[in-house]
């Protein structure tokens, strides 16, 4: 509780000192530029999220129907771009709010998506770059998404879309711009670029990878 207490002051403190002056000088950003509400935060974005939800078990079904109200609990989850910590009291969360404090304590489990490539051209590109030395991943799941191919690590981490969404071309546009605006660097990588060839094709890639 100390270093979550700790953390929260040095956020705010940092803010301050840092944005607050200059947006309230030049009068941008008014509503969030310190501390904003959840309800002030739907189409703001921060690098770091500490949401204290001020609730306790013996709080009355108001108060928590308020935090677990469905559109302002999916903007508090969502605007986070790297990080977001929950601060709460609550022993026994129910609802929603119960469902993502246990879902955040579970660790991810491997996904399988090796066994079941998007498409054979995938299949056979993968194999190339892993023959080129490159870590790979078929099938990366992002949410409800998944990029075809993830090729690299860490900040050199790129993804390769291999061919049209399987759902057709609405859900093709929409996963690109999802994954785009979530920071994610993404490339066309479809077998006609290269005729078919997936050693051509990997030679190419792999200088993606700085």
């Amino acid at each position: 509780m100390a270093v979550a207490a700790g953390t929260s002051l040095f956020l705010v403190a940092t803010r301050f000192v840092t944005v607050f002056p200059i947006l309230y000088a030049t009068r941008c950003g008014l509503r969030t530029s310190l501390l904003p509400a959840i309800n002030l935060s739907q189409m703001s974005e921060f690098s770091l999220v500490i949401a204290s939800l001020g609730l306790v078990d013996e709080d009355p079904p108001a108060r928590h129907r308020f935090v677990a109200d469905p559109s302002l609990f999916n903007v508090m989850i969502t605007r986070a771009r790297k990080h977001m910590t929950v601060i709460t009291a609550l022993r026994s969360p129910e609802g929603i709010i119960g469902d993502y404090l246990r879902y955040a304590e579970q660790p991810l489990t491997p996904s399988s998506a090796d066994d079941d490539p998007p498409n054979e051209w995938a299949a056979e590109l993968a194999n190339e770059l892993r023959h080129a030395g490159l870590p790979v991943r078929l099938g990366y799941p992002v949410g409800r998404w998944r990029v075809d191919l993830c090729v690299g690590s860490d900040t050199q981490a790129f993804g390769l879309i291999c061919g049209v969404h399987p759902d057709g071309v609405h859900e093709h546009v929409e996963r690109q711009r999802t994954l785009l605006r979530a920071g994610w660097q993404l490339h066309d990588a479809f077998a006609s670029r290269w005729s078919g060839d997936p050693v051509r094709a990997a030679l190419e890639l792999a200088r993606l990878v700085s």
